[in-house]
């Protein structure tokens, strides 16, 4: 940018007046495809399977079926502050578990090692939480 038109109130960026910035590509080709209201029914019948196993094994689980993507919230009792939120989410192989940190944690068809996968996330900070003692 000229000093002229950097006291006159001009562009930024290093722009001179009557140069245009590089306008963005526009709107994809095509749109991709939205759930359907089946995927959304799908996923809560999953989530809500892992919630009861959670539950099972001494986890307080709290399902977030409003209006954004169907998770269920996870975490221990004794540290309510601390927990993870979990989704379905379908990939090439199929449904999976994911958690809110972005890790593929089992697939809807094995809820048994989600269940360990999520244990193995939380036990750790909740310990640390507790102060280290162990749970139960």
């Amino acid at each position: 940018m000229t000093d002229r038109a950097r006291h006159q109130g001009g562009p930024s960026f290093g722009m001179v007046r009557g140069e245009e910035m590089a306008r963005p590509a526009g709107i994809p080709p095509q749109r991709p495809a939205a759930p359907s209201p089946l995927d959304d029914r799908r996923a809560r019948r999953e989530l809500n399977r892992l919630a009861r196993r959670l539950r099972r094994r001494g986890w307080s689980a709290q399902a977030r079926f409003g209006d954004g993507a169907p998770l269920v919230r996870l975490f221990d009792p004794r540290v309510p502050y601390i927990g993870d939120s979990v989704m379905v989410v379908w990939d090439e192989t199929g449904r999976r578990f994911r958690s809110s940190t972005g890790e593929l944690l089992a697939s809807c068809d094995d809820a048994d090692s989600a269940c360990v996968r999520v244990a193995e996330l939380l036990v750790p900070w909740v310990l640390g939480a507790l102060g280290g003692r162990p749970p139960g």
